[in-house]
């Protein structure tokens, strides 16, 4: 049997009610002459709404987290634009890690972290790359 969700908040309701027991909102068409409508609390609807937010953080932190870690790997693969691609992944690490660590997530700190490192280790070879070829006489 089909579950009846609340229009306002999403909770899952049982039959026969006109007013949802979360936030208040009028949902069913039962008639009670000594009942009074329930108007929702504003604050119990945000407080519903602000749980959603942060979960979807966490997770854009988590993925922000393993591009930076496919990023700094490519960045050693591409001469010249490996530059550009290891510092844009070392500024997605630091800000997924900060993310993650402000929500005291651990999953995808560690991915935060090598791509951090491997990011910097990235940008050595890069430079050193870019010094052997203007001393081969590639780049002048």
């Amino acid at each position: 049997m089909p579950e009846k969700l609340c229009t306002k908040c999403g909770m899952p309701l049982s039959f026969g009610l006109a007013n949802c027991t979360n936030c208040g909102a009028r949902v069913g068409t039962m008639y009670s002459p000594t009942g009074r409508l329930i108007e929702p609390e504003s604050a119990k609807s945000r407080k519903f709404s602000t749980q959603q937010p942060l979960f979807y953080e966490i997770d854009k932190a988590r993925s922000r987290a393993n591009n930076a870690l496919l990023l700094s790997l490519a960045s050693f693969f591409c001469i010249g634009v490996g530059v550009i691609l290891g510092a844009v992944a070392i500024f997605l690490a630091i800000s997924a890690r900060k993310q993650l660590v402000r929500a005291n997530v651990e999953e995808g700190r560690g991915y935060a972290t090598a791509a951090i490192v491997i990011g910097v280790i990235s940008l050595v070879a890069q430079s050193s790359y870019i010094i052997y070829f203007m001393n081969a006489g590639f780049i002048r």
